[in-house]
């Protein structure tokens, strides 16, 4: 499965420059990031890789919700920042508490979106 703490750790390790800008910004380590995650999840050590990965509904909901913030901004497409945002904004999953826990709350983010150029 891919859940909210998957899709955090992804966009903290993306070379977007605006997810690096925002990541700077906030001030999150993602080693510091990565530890508490895996002390809320820890890592699957098990064994095989599954042939098939499915987003949990939360993010299912996520991507959604992302989507139709993108449309509201008037973007092209749903940019890693608008999912950022949905993300953090979410609250619940473990991604979004993590998030939460380093300082990077969606308000937070959404202040630094809005002070960044278009």
């Amino acid at each position: 499965y891919i859940g909210t703490e998957h899709l955090a750790m992804a966009l903290r390790l993306s070379t977007n420059s605006t997810l690096i800008g925002i990541w700077e910004q906030l001030n999150v380590d993602p080693d510091t990031m990565r530890r508490r995650i895996e002390a809320a999840v820890p890592p699957n050590l098990a064994g095989t890789a599954p042939t098939e990965l499915r987003l949990t509904p939360r993010v299912a909901k996520i991507v959604a919700i992302a989507r139709a913030m993108a449309t509201r901004r008037k973007r092209p497409e749903m940019a890693p920042e608008i999912l950022l945002i949905a993300l953090a904004d979410e609250r619940e999953g473990v991604g979004a508490q993590v998030l939460a826990s380093l300082g990077a709350t969606a308000e937070r983010i959404r202040e630094i979106v809005d002070t960044m150029k278009p």
